[in-house]
C-alpha cells in the first residue's frame, strides 16, 4: 500500500504541474494575443492611411471651388435669359392682337 504522505505528495506534484501548465498556456496565449494585436494595428494604420489618402486626393481633384462672383454671374445670366424669353412671348402676343381684331370685324 501507498502511504498517505506519499498520496499527498503526489497530489501536490500534480497540482504544481497543472499550475505550471496553466502558466505556460497563459504565456503562449498572451504572446499570441500580443502578436495578433500588433499585426492588426499595423494593418489598420496602413489601410486607414491609404483610405484617407484616396479620399483627400479625390476631393482635391474633383471638387471645383466656386466663388461668389461666379455664382452671381450665373444668376445674372439666368435672370437675363428669363427676361428675354418673357419679352419675346409678350411681343409675339402683341403682334397677334391686330390680327385678332380684324377677324372680329
Amino acid at each position: 500500500r501507498v502511504s498517505t504522505g506519499k498520496i499527498d505528495q503526489l497530489k501536490e506534484e500534480v497540482i504544481r504541474l497543472q499550475n505550471d501548465e496553466l502558466k505556460n498556456q497563459m504565456n503562449q496565449f498572451r504572446e499570441s494575443q500580443s502578436e495578433t494585436v500588433g499585426k492588426l494595428q499595423t494593418t489598420l494604420k496602413s489601410e486607414l492611411k491609404s483610405y484617407s489618402d484616396v479620399v483627400a486626393s479625390s476631393f482635391s481633384t474633383q471638387v471645383p471651388i466656386v466663388s461668389t462672383k461666379d455664382i452671381a454671374g450665373v444668376v445674372k445670366n439666368v435672370v437675363k435669359t428669363e427676361d428675354r424669353s418673357k419679352n419675346a412671348s409678350s411681343s409675339m402676343a402683341l403682334q397677334k392682337i391686330p390680327a385678332l381684331r380684324q377677324r372680329r370685324r
